[in-house]
């Protein structure tokens, strides 16, 4: 019994988190509710939103980039290792995972800002 007590205390816990109240989490959701662009105004707008997330993407691939580097200068490597030092290839491979992640996602930005910045274009009658 006190093992489905817990149990629903735990799922009342992440339903409504300590110090909210169920009309605070409903409203939480329909503040983010989401707007379609109608407007050329509103199509620029999230054009320049993308545009900025691709940016935001390729600064954190280039992060990833550098701190793969410095990470490599601070693990000791033997010379007579024929093989990757394994912490440095465990590094490597996250890095490398995460810059592509990140660079896949900066070049779908840039396609939605492409689209976006047409689609404007095609409002206001050019």
């Amino acid at each position: 019994m006190k093992k489905i007590v817990f149990a629903v205390f735990l799922a009342v816990l992440l339903v409504f988190p300590i110090g909210r109240s169920m009309g605070e989490a409903v409203h939480q959701r329909e503040e983010r509710e989401v707007k379609v662009p109608e407007t050329a105004a509103e199509h620029l707008s999230m054009a320049e939103d993308y545009l900025q997330k691709a940016a935001t993407y390729l600064r954190e691939a280039e992060d990833h980039r550098q701190m793969l580097e410095v990470y490599k200068k601070k693990v000791a490597v033997s010379p007579k290792m024929p093989q990757e030092n394994p912490w440095i290839e465990k590094m490597r491979k996250h890095c490398e995972g995460y810059m592509r992640k990140a660079e896949q996602l900066a070049a779908e930005a840039k396609k939605l800002a492409e689209y976006h910045t047409l689609r404007a274009q095609e409002l206001q009658g050019q």
